[in-house]
């Protein structure tokens, strides 16, 4: 969505309806390095999120105020996903054992993410980009595979 609105695109999306406890990417690393890191995270179950629901629609119109964009997105352009699960993860053992909780808001995410994907358009023309990442454990002996290999973004 926003790739087509950095090129001048009209947004085509489901209804919008579908909601999601959107979490920013810092966020979310901070927790799972937590979870690598600590040592009575080993052999646990940990879920990460804001404990808040927003829907696609919701984002969407922010996004759209942060490009500043007079194009308005066109909802309802593709189907909805008939077996989307809407849930809010549990948080308490990501709190308790991690010491963990997102602190960045829907907005200020929202921001920097807009900024990263205007900054990667201009650098790639609206290409894709892939961002390797390896996340190994202290103890990773040899042959063992890493928690996250890497990352593909699509800008």
């Amino acid at each position: 969505m926003t790739q087509r609105y950095l090129k001048g695109q009209r947004p085509r999306l489901t209804s919008g309806k579908y909601q999601a406890d959107w979490i920013y990417v810092d966020d979310a690393v901070e927790g799972l390095i937590g979870a690598a890191c600590v040592p009575e995270a080993k052999g646990g179950t940990f879920e990460l999120g804001t404990g808040r629901l927003t829907s696609v629609r919701d984002v969407t119109k922010e996004i759209k105020h942060i490009l500043g964009s007079p194009i308005d997105p066109e909802f309802g352009a593709e189907p909805d996903r008939r077996h989307e699960v809407v849930r809010l993860p549990e948080l308490r053992a990501s709190k308790k054992v991690l010491g963990w909780s997102a602190t960045t808001s829907l907005s200020d995410g929202l921001r920097k993410t807009v900024q990263s994907f205007r900054d990667a358009f201009n650098k790639t023309r609206g290409g894709i980009m892939t961002i390797g990442v390896m996340l190994c454990s202290d103890g990773m002996r040899s042959g063992e595979r890493p928690l996250i290999e890497n990352v593909a973004a699509f800008f």
